[in-house]
């Protein structure tokens, strides 16, 4: 979903740096301090309910789907929020629940990293986060 639509913004208005399941390496870092270190006042990490790239990291994980090529890379990056999220999985969670709550950790881990990263942290912009509801359209906060 772009997020100009999400939040009813004009093409331009917004600075945007997509990556699948909010993975970060050292690119993506540098593209995300681009904005701050030009005025953008609010880094914003959105996920998204269902997502693939957080799907693809659980069936790895929970039933030995190995991804193609390198998603992989992806997979590795999102492994940390599967983990942080799996203590409060439920026996009871659906999939699409266990993907969901994956979306929230990576989100907030993803937050933690970016407020910890010197260029945005210099520049003053707020660093928060949120998942898009593809059934609601909401976007509700993520606390990190």
């Amino acid at each position: 979903m772009p997020p100009e639509y999400v939040f009813d913004q004009d093409l331009g208005d917004l600075f945007v740096v997509r990556t699948a399941g909010q993975a970060l390496d050292p690119l993506i870092t540098g593209c995300v301090e681009y904005g701050p270190a030009h005025g953008t006042p609010l880094v914003f990490v959105l996920g998204h309910t269902g997502c693939g790239a957080v799907r693809a990291t659980i069936e790895y994980l929970e039933d030995g789907l190995r991804p193609p090529g390198q998603l992989d890379r992806v997979v590795a990056a999102i492994t940390p929020a599967y983990q942080m999220a799996k203590n409060s999985f439920h026996q009871s969670l659906s999939r699409d629940e266990r993907i969901d709550a994956t979306v929230a950790a990576q989100v907030q881990l993803t937050v933690t990293a970016l407020r910890a990263d010197p260029v945005i942290a210099g520049s003053g912009a707020m660093v928060t986060g949120g998942r898009y509801s593809l059934t609601t359209g909401v976007v509700g906060q993520v606390q990190a």
